[in-house]
């Protein structure tokens, strides 16, 4: 009766990390995986399946397009928060606990490049490490529930680390699992002091605060883009476009279906900007 007892509380929270990782695909990753594996045949749209912009270097933060992948990430970690100068600039590492104004208006572009986790998230990182190795050096809840924790942990980076462009956020919403994850382990089991469970919640609410106003402003930005969308898709004939350096902005065309002509330069005609872009276009008639 006993071990049917503990059997039972174990399946419980397989069933309770379970939810949290179908939520991690399903709900928080659903534009990321599911959407483009439904529309576009791969879950690493647009760099993969229909329509694709192809190779994934042309879109690579200048620093990490050679060099170990894993290693990239981890150092990606410690980056400053930046958008398209990482196509073109070599990137600034930071102190944990740092920020600046910089970083934080990184937050109004439609698509943080580096550092979209938060400014305070290699702060995160390393306070989950920390809670971590602590829950295991001191077999906080037993060898079977951190076995299930840890089997959590590595699905979900598994997950972060297959994508080629894991260091960016916004294809793997997910990652936010993990600290939570550790984070729900420690409240259930560990009997020891809270001071250092609030001082991780602080850290987190602190690091979306930071972001918090721009992220308001990027939903302005997005409905000003989406509006020039719709100008565009009226267009009777393919519009001309100078991408630049944001390859990646094709994806924007392919989903609305906008014809298009990629050109270097609009000899005599002045072009218009696609808002907070450095992408150029021309609506021909």
């Amino acid at each position: 009766m006993l071990f049917t007892g503990q059997f039972k509380h174990q399946w419980k929270f397989v069933f309770t990390l379970g939810l949290f990782y179908v939520a991690g695909v399903l709900f928080f990753g659903y534009n990321t995986y599911v959407r483009n594996t439904l529309e576009f045949e791969h879950p690493f749209y647009p760099f993969k399946g229909k329509a694709n912009i192809g190779q994934h270097t042309t879109v690579d933060a200048l620093d990490y397009r050679e060099g170990n992948k894993i290693l990239n990430f981890v150092k990606s970690q410690f980056a400053s928060t930046t958008f398209s100068e990482a196509y073109t600039k070599p990137l600034q590492y930071k102190w944990p606990f740092t920020v600046s104004k910089y970083e934080i208006e990184r937050y109004a572009f439609a698509g943080v490049m580096i550092g979209g986790f938060g400014v305070w998230y290699s702060v995160v990182v390393l306070l989950s490490i920390f809670l971590l190795l602590w829950l295991t050096i001191k077999k906080v809840g037993g060898k079977q529930k951190l076995i299930t924790l840890y089997f959590f942990i590595i699905m979900i980076m598994a997950s972060v680390l297959i994508n080629p462009l894991s260091y960016i956020a916004r294809y793997n919403p997910q990652y936010y699992l993990i600290p939570f994850a550790i984070l729900m382990f420690y409240i259930k089991y560990a009997k020891a002091n809270k001071w250092f469970l609030n001082f991780f919640v602080v850290v987190i609410t602190i690091n979306s605060l930071f972001i918090l106003g721009y992220t308001a402003y990027n939903i302005v930005v997005t409905k000003k883009i989406q509006h020039q969308v719709e100008e565009l898709k009226k267009s009777k004939g393919p519009v001309m476009v100078n991408f630049g350096i944001q390859t990646a902005k094709k994806a924007l065309f392919n989903d609305n279906r906008i014809k298009f002509i990629e050109v270097k330069n609009f000899q005599n005609i002045k072009p218009d900007t696609i808002f907070r872009s450095e992408v150029t276009y021309h609506i021909t008639e």
